[in-house]
């Protein structure tokens, strides 16, 4: 088995790519995730302001991520109030439930399931990478068709970009699609 790091399920649930779109959770509830939350950089929970439905209920709150359940006693959440208001702890192996402050347990989703080992083979892969761009070696390995429909998108997305900031521009002249125009002409040239 392929080794894995907290790291790799934080960006898995960031991108929200954890291999199911309505998990279980350690208990057998449906858990319909309503709000995937933001990403905390600072002390406290990993992700903040989370919806999720779980059975019937709607809980909000935040979510804790962790490789193993038990890294909740590890690291003294159990003692900490500020984790009173996990509504979801999510792990790669749960092999102990946790609690809130007043008993409660908390909703656990293991992800072991979820994740394939093609994913963590190539996390690994990328992460021992020493080259400057990573995945520099696997381009050879992409279809052509996909690195077509990749660039066409891009540029898509960027012409899109370029319109809307020509539509905004028009609104802040009222509507002066010449003013608008020579504006981004000029600024075009830098």
């Amino acid at each position: 088995m392929e080794l894995i790091k907290e790291e790799l399920l934080h960006y898995l649930w960031k991108v929200k790519k954890i291999g199911a779109t309505e998990p279980f959770s350690s208990s057998g509830e449906r858990i319909h995730i309503l709000n995937w939350d933001r990403y905390n950089v600072d002390a406290g929970p990993d992700f903040l302001n989370a919806c999720i439905k779980l059975g019937k209920t709607i809980w909000a709150g935040h979510i804790e991520i962790h490789l193993k359940s038990s890294d909740w006693f590890a690291h003294k959440h159990d003692k900490d109030p500020n984790y009173d208001n996990v509504i979801l702890y999510v792990v790669y192996i749960h092999n102990r439930p946790v609690y809130r402050n007043d008993g409660t347990e908390i909703p656990t989703l293991e992800l072991k399931g979820l994740i394939g080992n093609q994913v963590i083979k190539r996390y690994n892969s990328l992460s021992r990478s020493m080259l400057s761009v990573p995945c520099k070696n696997m381009a050879g390995q992409i279809p052509e068709l996909l690195w077509e429909s990749w660039r066409a998108s891009l540029m898509a997305s960027r012409l899109e970009e370029k319109c809307n900031q020509v539509y905004e521009l028009v609104d802040t002249l009222k509507g002066n699609w010449e003013q608008a125009f020579y504006a981004s002409f000029a600024r075009s040239l830098g």
